[in-house]
């Protein structure tokens, strides 16, 4: 709530497992912390969003994460020595064999998709 609530942005947060008790791996956990940061300081330093959609859903198969908001947009293929952050996103996804997706549109908001194949990701007992 701090991050973006106390930057007046309305959010909503869905989460959906549909799993018992598995628990990823470190490695995993602590990348997706930090897309999920970089995404978010993303939204506050450039889209002027009112509102942004976090998704989460855990299954058998797959970890998704996607992350919505309805601010300034921007065009990705114009994104090229601006920074690292969108770089180190797309690393992390593809570090554990996933995917990463951004989809944007100058004036209409940006969606951020990461993937990756929980079964490969389980801590070992």
């Amino acid at each position: 709530h701090r991050l973006l609530g106390d930057n007046g942005i309305t959010y909503d947060l869905d989460l959906t497992c549909t799993l018992g008790s598995a628990v990823l791996e470190p490695e995993l956990r602590r990348d997706i912390h930090l897309l999920i940061n970089e995404a978010l300081n993303n939204i506050l330093k450039y889209a002027r969003a009112g509102n942004v959609k976090l998704s989460i859903l855990l299954n058998t198969h797959h970890f998704t994460l996607r992350i919505q908001d309805d601010g300034a947009g921007f065009d990705p293929s114009r994104t090229a020595g601006g920074g690292n952050g969108l770089r180190n996103m797309r690393d992390r996804a593809q570090r554990h064999g996933g995917s990463f997706r951004i989809s944007s549109t100058p004036g209409k908001g940006t969606a951020w998709m990461h993937m990756v194949r929980y079964i490969d990701h389980v801590e070992k007992e």
